[in-house]
C-alpha cells in the first residue's frame, strides 16, 4: 500500500501504527514539481498534509535525501 492509501486508512480507523516511505504532501503538489502551475487543474487526491493531522497511532517515516521522485521537502512537511 502506498503512502496515500496508508494515511487514508490510518486517519479513519484505529490501527496500531503506520509506516510511510517517501511520503508526498498531495498528488497536486507532486504534479506541481513536474508541471508547475498547470498542477492547479489536477484534482486534489490523497491530501496527506490533511490526513496526517487525523492519525492517532505511531508513525514511522522514512525518506532518503537523494530521492529523485519525491522531494525530501515533502517528507519533512509530513513530519512537521
Amino acid at each position: 500500500v502506498g503512502c496515500g492509501p496508508a494515511l487514508e486508512i490510518a486517519s479513519r480507523y484505529p490501527i496500531r501504527g503506520v509506516s510511510l516511505v517517501s511520503p508526498f504532501m498531495s498528488v497536486k503538489e507532486m504534479a506541481r514539481g513536474f508541471v508547475g502551475s498547470l498542477a492547479d487543474i489536477v484534482s486534489q487526491r490523497y491530501d496527506n498534509m490533511d490526513m496526517i493531522k487525523k492519525v492517532r497511532c505511531p508513525v514511522l517515516l522514512v525518506h532518503g535525501k537523494k530521492d529523485t521522485l519525491v522531494p525530501l521537502a515533502h517528507g519533512e512537511a509530513i513530519f512537521q
